[in-house]
């Protein structure tokens, strides 16, 4: 972090000598005065972490899944019975195989749809703190390294440029796994110890690893767009609808500075949405404002889904 803050600060210092009028390549002047921070907040901090924190429960609901242990129960029996059969002790190594058989072939009797089963859930939080200027900036300049062939450089200046939950989540193949286990099973039956350990060492290592990034600047804008809801739905005339969705817009702006998604027409979308509420907000008794954010909530829920697809 120390790092990061002084990248940042040095970076401010040089772009603070950059001519103001240049534009961003590929960011309209209309779209960067559209980028400001909003300067009145709606939500507190503690509220926008509560959401984060809640997206976070709701992706180790996972690791309280039963499938976990068992899994890790196969790996372990599959373990042991390689080192019973470099101990050349072959019964034993025989009962441990038929006993991770057994659980693998319940696994998939009991989840046929799933081909991959969970061994874990790793969660990892990365959450840049910049403003939006010094966002464009940072990425100038590494488009400029990038363009004279200095990728290293680039590649240092882009790395703190996130904001995401990261989930890893290493899986079994359970569909293949019982066959490899049969097979090393025969082969011990066969005298063949050597070609037993090949073919448990290989199952042992095509565990396969799932991670899927969620974008935080979006689950964020989840949060607010909600509050929105919340407070059409009561009828409140004295809240600062304007202000939650301007924050709203911002985060959605945010995600696509950082990269989280590539010119997806859901962006543009999202800020047609936006507009649109504003506009029935002024109506008498707020137009078609509530049917309008629950659509946009929809659209984002199932945008963020969709550029949070896991990656092997």
């Amino acid at each position: 972090m120390k790092n990061l803050t002084l990248m940042m600060f040095l970076l401010a210092l040089v772009f603070a000598g950059c001519n103001k009028t240049e534009s961003v390549v590929g960011v309209s002047d209309a779209q960067l005065d559209s980028l400001n921070v909003p300067s009145k907040k709606y939500l507190t901090e503690v509220q926008l972490q509560d959401q984060v924190d809640q997206e976070i429960r709701d992706i180790l609901t996972l690791a309280n899944d039963e499938r976990i242990a068992d899994a890790i129960q196969i790996i372990g029996l599959t373990e042991q019975a390689v080192k019973h059969i470099l101990d050349s002790s072959y019964i034993e190594a025989t009962a441990k195989l038929e006993d991770a058989i057994g659980k693998a072939v319940v696994m998939t009797a009991s989840r046929p749809d799933l081909s991959l089963f969970p061994l874990d859930v790793q969660i990892t939080t990365r959450d840049v703190i910049t403003d939006m200027d010094l966002l464009w900036g940072i990425r100038k300049e590494a488009d400029r390294l990038t363009d004279q062939g200095y990728l290293q450089a680039a590649r240092h200046l882009l790395k703190d440029l996130a904001s995401e939950i990261e989930i890893t989540t290493p899986m079994l193949p359970v569909a293949t796994y019982p066959n490899a286990l049969s097979l090393a099973a025969k082969a011990l039956s066969e005298d063949k110890p050597d070609e037993a350990l090949i073919i448990l060492n290989t199952a042992l290592s095509t565990v396969f690893v799932e991670t899927r990034y969620v974008p935080l600047p979006l689950v964020r804008a989840e949060r607010m767009l909600s509050e929105v809801s919340t407070l059409l739905e009561k009828g409140d005339k004295d809240a600062d609808l304007n202000t939650l969705l301007e924050n709203a817009e911002y985060q959605i702006h945010f995600a696509e500075a950082l990269g989280y998604g590539k010119k997806d027409k859901e962006f543009e979308e999202m800020y047609s949405a936006i507009k649109k509420i504003k506009k029935e907000i002024k109506k008498v008794n707020d137009g078609d404002s509530a049917d309008l954010t629950l659509r946009l909530r929809e659209k984002l829920k199932t945008f963020k889904e969709k550029i949070s697809k896991s990656k092997k």
